[in-house]
């Protein structure tokens, strides 16, 4: 079983140390996000991202797999709240980035993306600093940018030294770290 632990990032309270430990990786990225942001019919999301082109919703779980988030029917659960006419995206993240492998074969697969169609498919990492579908749209998430279907990945090592600074910085920094150092 695993046990929460409230954890102080950025001014804000999390629930567990693994949601602030996103939060701090999408500082790093410099993506912009709002932790628990709304309610969809009983479902609140864990983080919203803000893209230059959408929002997209986020859940966080200390999962492993994509197998977990549907045998735990959290996949059930929030594309029921969720409307789709609306094109909102769920991003569905785990205990980790690259944790299953894509159809790209050097890709990061930083969790799983359930697009407005509902199809899911793993999140690629990309240079450009977003991230896509992996079999649908191969648009950048983050910064909108689309270069007609070709996908440039972020390298592992790259992403892999990304997450494991955002737990060091919410590991050792306490309540004293603000978001605005990355800045």
């Amino acid at each position: 079983m695993v046990i929460s632990r409230p954890t102080v990032y950025a001014g804000c309270t999390f629930r567990s140390r693994l949601e602030a430990n996103w939060a701090a990786f999408f500082d790093l990225m410099g993506w912009k996000w709002s932790y628990e942001p709304m309610d969809f019919n009983g479902w609140v999301p864990d983080f919203v991202l803000i893209g230059k082109k959408q929002r997209i919703f986020v859940e966080v779980k200390p999962y492993f797999s994509q197998e977990e988030f549907v045998s735990n029917e959290v996949i059930e659960k929030v594309t029921r709240a969720m409307n789709v006419d609306d094109q909102n995206e769920i991003l569905l993240l785990g205990v980790d980035v690259d944790l299953e492998k894509s159809y790209f074969e050097d890709a990061v697969v930083l969790g799983w993306l359930i697009d407005f169609t509902m199809d899911t498919g793993r999140a690629i990492l990309l240079t450009t600093g977003g991230f896509c579908h992996d079999s649908n749209s191969y648009h950048d998430r983050i910064s909108g940018f689309y270069d007609g279907g070709h996908v440039s990945e972020m390298p592992k090592d790259e992403a892999i030294e990304k997450f494991n600074e955002a737990k060091s910085i919410v590991q050792w920094s306490g309540n004293n770290w603000r978001r605005d150092f990355l800045k």
